[in-house]
């Protein structure tokens, strides 16, 4: 009887350990797998918040699009990058700010020598500042008598997002662009068809190149001619010929928003080659996520928009990053 006893405690033992193992090895898989729902809840909350910001900052580009339509043609020249903040809609938040891209330095358009007062005014370093004046002028084709490169202000509908890449892919491939646009006008030249490149560009480091990307663009309207109504100091500086005198005489004209009066014309004579006052059709937008129930604040996009009386949108995007 003894030895019967003592073998069922034994078996009894051994099924106590089976069934403690198996209970081990069940919890261990049920917080293996909370775990893991875990942080597939969270990576889906990521994904969730970053389309949520990005739909945010699309809709901020709206405003901005509806900012200019508000705005009478012949005001919309003073859009000179002064911030605004409008709710969206929930409490989000967003700080967006326009400016005629033509107060900035076009790439593709602008007289040489303004190319090269520009950055020589906002390189300290000479042997810097000719590595780069010497690449962008390279990049660019020579201009032809009436082309948009010249420094005659003649003005044609700036290249569209889908365009300029079209041109991009065929010069790649080795393909001939199209002569002739939708509206039968010959389209510019597009040399550089992205700021991006300009960071291949050997012996100019990137930080050099993050203080100059606010200040240019690839896409203004009037020829590559500043406006100084929407120009920023270190691109209103850099025009060459201008002085205090006229300085003054656009920052007065800045304030009053009375581009027309006497002393305005004298100045943008005394400077037409490199400076003019015309219908603003091309404009940079940046919008800023503030704050926001489910937005990541901080975030940003800026976007080049040009006006597009011939489509079925009143504006058509050329550029954009995030």
């Amino acid at each position: 009887m003894s030895n019967g006893a003592h073998g069922d405690t034994g078996k009894q033992g051994m099924i106590l350990i089976v069934v403690l193992w198996a209970v081990s090895l069940m919890t261990l898989t049920v917080v293996a797998l909370s775990a893991l729902s875990q942080k597939s809840l969270s990576l889906a909350g990521v994904e969730t918040d970053r389309m949520r910001t990005e739909l945010a900052l699309e809709a901020g580009t709206a405003a901005a699009e509806a900012l200019i339509m508000a705005e009478k043609p012949e005001n919309r020249a003073f859009f000179d990058g002064k911030p605004v903040v409008l709710d969206s809609g929930s409490g989000r938040i967003v700080e967006i700010r326009i400016r005629d891209a033509s107060g900035l330095v076009d790439l593709n358009r602008a007289d040489p020598v303004l190319i090269e007062q520009f950055i020589k005014a906002n390189i300290k370093d000479p042997e810097t500042a000719g590595v780069l004046i010497k690449a962008i002028l390279g990049m660019r084709p020579e201009p032809k008598p009436g082309s948009e490169l010249g420094a005659n202000g003649t003005s044609q509908r700036p290249q569209t997002l889908q365009q300029t890449q079209t041109t991009a892919g065929q010069a790649s491939s080795g393909q001939p662009a199209s002569n002739q646009t939708e509206d039968g006008a010959r389209p510019p030249a597009m040399a550089i068809a992205s700021i991006g490149q300009l960071y291949g560009i050997e012996g100019v480091p990137d930080e050099i190149l993050d203080k100059l990307l606010p200040l240019i663009t690839l896409y203004s309207s009037q020829g590559g001619r500043i406006n100084p109504l929407a120009a920023p100091n270190e691109v209103l500086l850099s025009i060459p010929g201008l002085g205090n005198r006229e300085l003054a005489v656009f920052d007065t004209a800045r304030k009053r928003r009375q581009p027309q009066s006497t002393e305005v014309q004298a100045a943008l004579s005394a400077l037409e080659k490199f400076a003019v006052l015309g219908e603003a059709r091309s404009f940079v937008v940046s919008v800023t996520l503030v704050q926001g129930p489910g937005l990541i604040a901080g975030s940003s996009l800026t976007a080049s928009i040009v006006t597009d009386d011939n489509g079925t949108e009143a504006f058509q995007v050329m550029a954009w990053s995030w």
